[in-house]
């Protein structure tokens, strides 16, 4: 696996554990669940995370805070909805295996 696809699938199973409740606190801290203003169809249960604003491209989209919501919400929907861990590791290199070699 190439180191980019490495850092993806680590980002997203934090992502994961962080909605499955398995991740420690200072996690929850750093990502926030998206809560549109008003009730979207869509919506409903979507796991999407909000990306927060950043000034700067240097240091701001490196960090944690906005790499991992970016990377969580651009998965599919069918593994971002993965019941178990295994089933979401299994799909996700799938996913990102097909992604970086091709």
């Amino acid at each position: 696996m190439p180191i980019q696809a490495r850092i993806d699938y680590k980002q997203s199973t934090r992502c994961f554990n962080f909605f499955s409740g398995s991740s420690p606190a200072y996690f929850s801290e750093l990502l926030t669940v998206y809560s549109p203003a008003r009730q979207l169809r869509a919506s409903s249960d979507c796991r999407i995370l909000t990306i927060p604003h950043t000034k700067t491209k240097t240091y701001g989209q490196r960090t944690f805070t906005f790499c991992a919501p970016t990377q969580w919400n651009s998965l599919p929907f069918h593994i971002r909805h993965s019941r178990s861990p295994q089933a979401f590791k299994r799909a996700l290199k799938t996913h990102l295996f097909k992604k970086y070699n091709s």
